[in-house]
């Protein structure tokens, strides 16, 4: 929301996550505490700057976990994405870091395959 808009509502998260709007603020309460996004009540929800490097983080965690998911265990998209969401926030950075590589290995083992199939 804040890439596209600038900032984000509690209303807009809220709603975006499923909740009320008070669990919402309560969240984001917290996260303003910890130094990852600005909040001024009537102005808005953004990122700071540490904020985005945990955000983008968080992405590429889940990128990994989603294809660990549906590539190597042939998991449904739509699963796959939601158990991801979930697993991203407290898989240890190693165990990241080694599903990446067996995803490389099973993907490049698959371009070999088919480049022989040739």
């Amino acid at each position: 929301m804040c890439e596209e808009r600038g900032q984000a509502r509690v209303k807009d998260v809220a709603e975006e996550l499923g909740i009320k709007s008070p669990s919402a603020l309560t969240s984001i309460k917290k996260l303003a505490h910890m130094g990852l996004v600005e909040y001024e009540r009537r102005r808005g929800i953004r990122p700071t700057r540490k904020g985005e490097i945990v955000c983008r983080e968080l992405l590429r965690r889940r990128e990994i976990i989603k294809r660990f998911l549906t590539e190597v265990l042939g998991i449904p998209g739509d699963i796959a994405e939601e158990d991801a969401c979930k697993l991203e926030h407290c898989i240890n950075p190693l165990t990241t870091r080694k599903l990446a590589e067996l995803v490389k290995l099973v993907e490049k083992g698959r371009r070999t395959r088919e480049d022989k199939s040739f």
